[in-house]
C-alpha cells in the first residue's frame, strides 16, 4: 500500500512539474500590466524616449536577449516617466518580471543577439512591441505542455533518490 501511494505521489509531482515549466513562459497577467503601462505612457505627451525595441522576428531568434532588452529599456522608460512627474504604480513595473521570464529561455551566444543592435523606437511603439511579443509567447506556451526533452525539471529526490520530484530553473540568470 505504501508503494502505491509513493508511485501516485511521484506521478502527481511529475505532472505538476510539466505544467509548471509550461506555465513559467505563460504570462497572461503580464499582458494586462503592459497595457496599463502603455495607457500611462500615452497620457504623458512630453515623453521623448528612444528605446531599443526587439521585434517578433528578433524574439523568435533570440528570446532571452529580447526579454532582457525589454526589461532594461523598460527601466529607462519608467525612470523617464518618474522624472517627468508621472507616478508609475508598482504593478506596472514589470522589468523584474521580464528578467525572470528571460531566464526561462536558453542563453544565446550569437553576435546578432545584442540589444544595442536593435532599432530605436518611441515609448508607445516600444510598449506595443513588448505587448505583441508577450502575446506571441502566450500563444506558444499558455496552452501547451512541454515534451520531456524540452522541460527544465531536475531529477532530484530526498536522500539521493531519483525521480521527477522537483522543478527548478537549472541555469543561473541575472
Amino acid at each position: 500500500m505504501l508503494r502505491a501511494r509513493s508511485a501516485l505521489a511521484t506521478v502527481f509531482l511529475w505532472s505538476l512539474c510539466l505544467f509548471a515549466v509550461g506555465a513559467a513562459r505563460c504570462s497572461k497577467d503580464l499582458v494586462v500590466r503592459v497595457q496599463a503601462l502603455r495607457n500611462t505612457t500615452l497620457k504623458q505627451e512630453l515623453l521623448n524616449s528612444s528605446l531599443y525595441t526587439p521585434s517578433i522576428t528578433y524574439y523568435q531568434k533570440c528570446p532571452r536577449v529580447a526579454f532582457e532588452c525589454f526589461a532594461e529599456e523598460l527601466n529607462v522608460l519608467i525612470k523617464e516617466l518618474e522624472v517627468n512627474g508621472q507616478t508609475v504604480p508598482r504593478k506596472e513595473k514589470v522589468g523584474p518580471w521580464l528578467r525572470r521570464l528571460a531566464c526561462d529561455f536558453p542563453d544565446q551566444q550569437q553576435l546578432a543577439c545584442q540589444c544595442e543592435l536593435l532599432q530605436e523606437k518611441n515609448a508607445t511603439e516600444f510598449l506595443s512591441g513588448l505587448l505583441r511579443t508577450v502575446e506571441m509567447m502566450n500563444t506558444e506556451f499558455c496552452n501547451t505542455v512541454l515534451s520531456p526533452p524540452d522541460r527544465k525539471c531536475s531529477q532530484m529526490g530526498p536522500a539521493g533518490q531519483t525521480g521527477p520530484l522537483r522543478c527548478k530553473n537549472q541555469h543561473k540568470c541575472f
